[in-house]
């Protein structure tokens, strides 16, 4: 589930790193994150003692996805390339090209 919540934040990190702002565009992304985050939470499915809110846990999963993102420019570059011909991708796709391995929280 991590994993997913960092996906969902990936879309708006992309946009921040390779445009220098997030459009309007992520915004279902952004819902179904901060969705995804209060199960999260309630459920307590984090592999340690923070972050304590859906907020923050949402805030921890674009630092991870903009930390992932900093590391793979060319699965960055192969996600814009798709993203252009598509407009969206479905979160199996984006994990395609982005390795991502069960994050934890610190």
């Amino acid at each position: 589930m991590l994993a997913d919540l960092v996906v969902l934040m990936g879309g708006r990190a992309g946009e921040e790193l390779v445009v220098g702002s997030a459009s309007t565009l992520c915004e279902g992304d952004l819902s179904a994150a901060a969705t995804l985050a209060e199960r999260i939470v309630r459920a307590e499915l984090w592999d340690g003692a923070n972050p304590t809110t859906a907020k923050e846990l949402l805030g921890w999963a674009k630092q991870e996805a903009c930390r992932l993102l900093a590391c793979e420019p060319a699965a960055v570059e192969s996600i814009a390339v798709a993203l252009r011909s598509n407009n969206s991708m479905f979160i199996d796709e984006i994990r395609g090209l982005l390795p991502i391995h069960g994050p934890s929280v610190h």
